[in-house]
């Protein structure tokens, strides 16, 4: 039902290396950044995410802080990329759900992190908890 308030569709850059739905006119990732700053607009391809797929939802007890806010890939670090660059994460539900709504059933112990996290990867992040510490998260 919220999606229904979310624009019917919305630009992305369209690169398979990119773990995000990018902004075009405002991507967070360097390599979003780059494709933007070294391509003409008619070179960087542009598709579009149907409102019905900007919404997701974590229904299980047992969610870990890496299933919500991502963590280091094991795999990327042997291959040859520093645990300090950006292509090592692997982004969780949060960051590829910017500019959707993700929500969430039961929040780990630790709501404060979720806050922080929250709002370092989305300028317009907000956060609603319930006394049943049910939670969502909308992301624009």
């Amino acid at each position: 039902m919220l999606v229904r308030f979310l624009d019917e569709w919305t630009p992305y850059i369209d690169h398979p290396d990119l773990p995000v739905h990018e902004d075009p006119l405002n991507p967070i990732t360097t390599l979003g950044k780059r494709l933007v700053a070294e391509h003409s607009e008619e070179d960087v391809k542009i598709a579009w995410w149907h409102r019905s797929h900007r919404y997701t939802e974590r229904l299980s007890p047992g969610t870990k802080f890496a299933d919500i806010i991502g963590e280091i890939d094991p795999g990327k670090l042997t291959g040859g990329v520093s645990m300090n660059a950006e292509e090592a994460l692997a982004f969780g539900l949060i960051p590829r759900m910017h500019r959707g709504i993700f929500a969430m059933n039961e929040l780990p112990n630790s709501t404060i992190w979720c806050k922080s996290a929250c709002s370092t990867f989305s300028r317009n992040a907000t956060f609603k908890s319930a006394d049943t510490r049910s939670s969502l998260i909308s992301m624009s």
